[in-house]
């Protein structure tokens, strides 16, 4: 039985074993001139690893072809996000790695002339590399795929990890080998940050890299952050000390544009005595307990996966004071006070995206946030200590912006 015989043989018994419960038969399997992305993808990856664990690769090779020849263009393209992986991984192996994928396209999508086999990495590669570390721990994505897709697509993201780690040991890898054999072993968003050292510098992984992580500047969805830090009040108003702060701020970002509700607490007593007047009643005290509540508003001024943004906004600005008289509990004897101001500020951000998710149909982009504000305040504390001064606001935020909908290239199937 010559090769080509055993490939189409292969492809229409695991076709026909695989999609047998949608009613597909094997004369409707060879009856078709391209095979659909989920057959296309499905076959690919369950023969990859079994063929290389039986030292057949050429034969993996001649399947490639085998697209390329009988089942069309498109068919080939659905395939490349398991067949790019596996190719990169061989080259390494084999000591002839080039920047390059194979593109057979005629013309690309647009109807331009065909990129050239670099240009085509360079235009891809991220998108292959996206795919990859999504569906990479898709054992655990119960509710999004059956079973036997599961299992399949594991076996092959766990091929594909114990066949890139067993590369890193050759000496003399690039850095572009070194960093795309380490995604494959262990994927992670964060490792994108290592694209912008100065190792990298003149390749086209690094240029792509530049390109696709623009992709952050059209950021939009639904924001969610915990910020924690430290107020430090200035002038008169330093009497009170300086006092943690910690809250949330739920909003909003449409590409370059955020709006937050921003809500935080202040505690711990002040380290001076202040007067305040009460109920016609002068009071010493030391209590402090701070709330503000407002709308921050924020600017993307540059930058992609690192960014800095312009930051303003309005809120009220109180703290409460207390006086207890500990030897009488009647609430008469207990005095509360609230001492407020508008609070207009504005600062900077700086903005590290740390992770790229898509989970039960939404993507997620994580952050971390490190915020410095300047807070033009007012106290009115009539009758009592002068509390004229403002504020310096420094924080650290961890948060999310989250939106429906997932990226098509992130899809195992296309629906």
């Amino acid at each position: 039985m010559n090769k080509s015989v055993f490939l189409t043989l292969s492809f229409l018994v695991l076709a026909v074993f695989s999609f047998g419960k949608s009613g597909d038969t094997k004369q409707q399997l060879q009856s078709k001139k391209e095979l659909n992305t989920n057959d296309a993808r499905y076959n690919t990856v369950c023969l990859i690893p079994k063929l290389y664990k039986e030292n057949k690769q050429d034969s993996i090779e001649s399947i490639i072809k085998n697209y390329e020849k009988n089942y069309g263009e498109r068919a080939y393209l659905q395939v490349t996000p398991v067949i790019v992986p596996y190719e990169i991984v061989s080259r390494i192996k084999n000591r002839t790695f080039k920047e390059e994928i194979r593109n057979i396209s005629a013309k690309d999508a647009d109807g331009r002339i065909k990129l050239s086999d670099a240009e085509f990495y360079e235009e891809n590669i991220f998108s292959y590399l996206e795919w990859y570390l999504t569906n990479f721990d898709i054992r655990t994505k119960t509710g999004q795929y059956k079973k036997n897709i599961r299992v399949a697509y594991g076996d092959y993201f766990d091929f594909m990890r114990s066949f890139a780690k067993k590369q890193l040991d050759k000496p003399g890898l690039s850095a572009v080998e070194t960093f795309l054999l380490n995604f494959f072993a262990h994927p992670s968003f964060s490792m994108y940050a290592q694209l912008e050292g100065t190792d990298f510098d003149g390749t086209i992984l690094q240029k792509a890299w530049e390109q696709y992580s623009e992709q952050f500047t059209g950021i939009s969805g639904v924001n969610i952050a915990l910020i924690s830090g430290l107020w430090v009040p200035q002038g008169n108003l330093a009497l009170l000390g300086n006092h943690p702060y910690i809250g949330c701020t739920p909003g909003y970002r449409k590409n370059r544009l955020m709006a937050d509700i921003n809500f935080n607490i202040r505690w711990i007593n002040a380290p001076n005595t202040y007067i305040i007047i009460a109920n016609n009643y002068k009071y010493r005290s030391t209590y402090f307990f701070g709330t503000y509540a407002g709308l921050d508003c924020g600017y993307r001024l540059f930058g992609n996966r690192n960014e800095i943004d312009l930051l303003g906004g309005v809120a009220w600005d109180g703290f409460n004071s207390f006086q207890k008289n500990s030897n009488n509990t009647n609430s008469d004897n207990n005095t509360t006070k609230i001492i407020s101001t508008l609070n207009l500020n504005a600062g900077l951000c700086y903005r590290f995206f740390v992770s790229h998710k898509v989970k039960n149909n939404y993507e997620y982009h994580s952050y971390l946030a490190l915020q410095a504000k300047y807070n033009f305040l007012h106290y009115n504390n009539a009758g009592g200590t002068n509390l004229d001064g403002n504020a310096f606001s420094i924080g650290l935020a961890y948060g999310w912006y989250s939106r429906k909908g997932i990226p098509p290239y992130c899809k195992v199937y296309k629906e």
